[in-house]
């Protein structure tokens, strides 16, 4: 029995990672878990959901861009469809950006440091901070688009690799798959390299590219591996939490990934992929889990920046930062979606 993978919740899943980055940047960048010993226990309760949804972007993606794949291959459409969905909102981001980081920010750049910025920003180097820019909010002017030159790099890879990988048996997947993660897990041991290397390597596929390939492989292979995932689905979740505790209490010490351990992030790629196919069609009407990935940091660096100019300290403030930020993200997410699909329609007419 073929299954409809157009059946699935992951609009949902999405929204709900997102929300978890959100919320996770808010509590850290406004000190609430040093304030409030709510968000103290929530803080603690969140090392159980790596990443803060990064972990479920990166399985989500690569289980979507072999879809993709197979639908625009033939028209040459790939490409297209991934700028359009990638940078029209991004670009709406940065001017609105800009236009804050200059009304809020007393520093100016040179010449030069202005141009590296337009350019990084613009391209797929959003990692990248000018010295000029680390006064400014948190210290980055967009710190959660790091993930955005990581997906990139996995669109332009999955690419090539769907069109040798047409024929490939199971067992080749496993192997690309086991490879990849003995990559991540070398990643996280290069202490001896210096620290830009590592940085670079830190924001490059390699030591991610495991977790898409969940994606990309539960794709290939639906009708074999979605069941058994639903199947099995609540011994998944049960084994993810028991290893995550190992990860972090147990056995701190051991390097098993940059950023997320391996063992962890293979099981919560198939946890959210068994969920995501166990309750049918359920879709938004506005995918905001990208607007928020862009916007929430561009919102939490304007009160950040706040509260250094005003003198407010986080300590009384926090939560009511928190609590405006939520209350612009929302619509900003809305209106973002919106330009982006308008900007769709009127390249795809």
């Amino acid at each position: 029995m073929q299954t409809d993978y157009k059946k699935n919740c992951l609009d949902i899943i999405r929204l709900i990672a997102a929300m978890q980055v959100l919320f996770g940047h808010l509590v850290w960048h406004f000190e609430l878990g040093e304030n409030f010993h709510f968000f103290k226990i929530i803080e603690t309760v969140s090392t159980f959901l790596p990443g803060k949804g990064v972990v479920i972007f990166f399985a989500i993606s690569g289980f979507f861009a072999m879809s993709s794949l197979g639908k625009t291959n033939a028209t040459g459409g790939y490409w297209k469809k991934k700028f359009l969905r990638i940078y029209p909102e991004l670009w709406l981001a940065f001017v609105i950006n800009t236009i804050l980081i200059f009304s809020l920010y007393s520093v100016a750049p040179s010449g030069k440091d202005l141009l590296l910025y337009i350019v990084t920003q613009v391209t797929i180097f959003q990692f990248y901070t000018g010295d000029w820019l680390r006064g400014f909010g948190v210290g980055t002017p967009n710190g959660a688009l790091w993930t955005i030159t990581v997906t990139i790099q996995f669109y332009v890879i999955v690419y090539f690799l769907y069109k040798i990988s047409l024929r490939w048996r199971f067992k080749y997947w496993l192997i690309l798959l086991a490879c990849s993660i003995a990559m991540a897990v070398l990643c996280a041991n290069l202490s001896f390299l210096s620290e830009i290397v590592r940085k670079l390597i830190g924001v490059s596929l390699i030591p991610y590219f495991y977790i898409f390939l969940v994606g990309v492989i539960t794709f290939k292979f639906k009708d074999l591996i979605l069941p058994l995932i639903r199947k099995y689905l609540f011994l998944i979740g049960l084994l993810y939490i028991v290893i995550k505790f190992l990860a972090i209490y147990v056995f701190p010490n051991i390097k098993l990934g940059i950023n997320y351990d391996v063992f962890s992030s293979l099981l919560l790629s198939l946890f959210v992929l068994g969920i995501g196919f166990s309750f049918g069609q359920r879709r938004l009407k506005y995918e905001i889990s990208y607007s928020i990935f862009l916007w929430h940091m561009i919102i939490c660096n304007i009160f950040v920046e706040m509260s250094k100019k005003y003198s407010l300290p986080l300590s009384n403030y926090g939560i009511i930062f928190m609590v405006m930020t939520f209350l612009l993200v929302l619509p900003f997410g809305v209106l973002s979606c919106k330009f982006g699909k308008c900007v769709i329609k009127r390249f795809e007419l």
